[in-house]
């Protein structure tokens, strides 16, 4: 398998700033890779959100409510909802 040459945290980057307003079309010619390259970039981020917004529900609501202690002590550790509301939009 061929190895990447743009490392996760480059990928995030750019894909945040299509976020911010700059075209695929921008990015693709700015960083030199293709638009196909960019939407599966895009699709893998969007699979992940969601896969950790499902792991994250299915915590709080099945597991959450059987410890036997005070389960907001450990919801720092766990992580925000502001993590699994992140939405890389169509709209650009």
């Amino acid at each position: 398998m061929k190895r990447s040459r743009f490392s996760e945290e480059q990928i995030i980057g750019i894909l945040k700033e299509h976020q911010a307003g700059l075209s695929a079309t921008e990015l693709c010619r700015k960083y030199g890779f293709s638009d196909a390259t960019f939407y599966k970039w895009r699709f893998n981020a969007r699979r992940r959100i969601s896969q950790e917004c499902a792991i994250q529900f299915v915590f709080e609501y099945t597991w959450l409510p059987r410890l036997k202690f005070n389960p907001f002590a450990i919801l720092p550790f766990i992580g925000s909802r502001e993590r699994c509301c992140l939405s890389f939009t169509d709209e650009h």
